[in-house]
């Protein structure tokens, strides 16, 4: 009786294993290119501590961008410092969405909010990954990283990250590693 019990319990935890691994998109990997970057134009917010607590900061911006009849269609996060070497509660981000080209910037804004132009002409890798924002980190910084090194490439600050939600259940995180040669 107790073997079929555990035998049980260990089917179910490999079910439940395989569950999550298929959901959470684990079995992805990431496409990377060398591109050189078009300009970005953001509504930001800055915020200090753990990135993942960044989202409060993107919905802000978002609802307000929405409030003032501005499309907002893509939100990001761009992050400032490698938590590697950072302690968590200095940790420097900005967050908020992607304005489109027709856009003009809005002329009054609440306090701490800005308005920031990435340049043209910035090369990049990009790392484009279509599974969970919440493994995305883990399945791409590290071969963009490799990528990086074989080709002698210096990262330059500020890791773009822009998330475009396709349904309920799909959700494209598009990242745009800075570098100089």
């Amino acid at each position: 009786m107790i073997k079929h019990l555990i035998f049980a319990l260990l089917i179910g935890f490999v079910l439940f294993g395989g569950y999550v691994y298929w959901h959470l998109g684990a079995y992805k990997s990431p496409t990377l290119a060398e591109i050189t970057g078009p300009e970005f134009r953001l509504l930001a917010k800055d915020h200090q501590g753990a990135y993942h607590k960044i989202n409060t900061v993107i919905t802000e911006v978002e609802t307000w961008a929405k409030e003032n009849g501005f499309k907002c269609q893509l939100s990001f996060g761009r992050y400032l410092d490698n938590p590697e070497t950072q302690e968590e509660g200095r940790l420097r981000s900005e967050g908020g969405c992607v304005l489109e080209a027709s856009e003009q910037f809005p002329e009054k804004m609440p306090e701490g909010f800005k308005a920031l132009t990435l340049p043209a002409e910035q090369k990049y890798i990009q790392a484009s990954w279509d599974g969970s924002p919440a493994i995305g980190p883990s399945k791409v910084y590290g071969p963009v990283q490799d990528l990086m090194y074989q080709k002698k490439l210096r990262p330059v600050d500020g890791v773009l990250e822009i998330y475009e939600i396709l349904s309920k259940k799909e959700m494209v995180t598009t990242y745009f590693f800075p570098y100089s040669e």
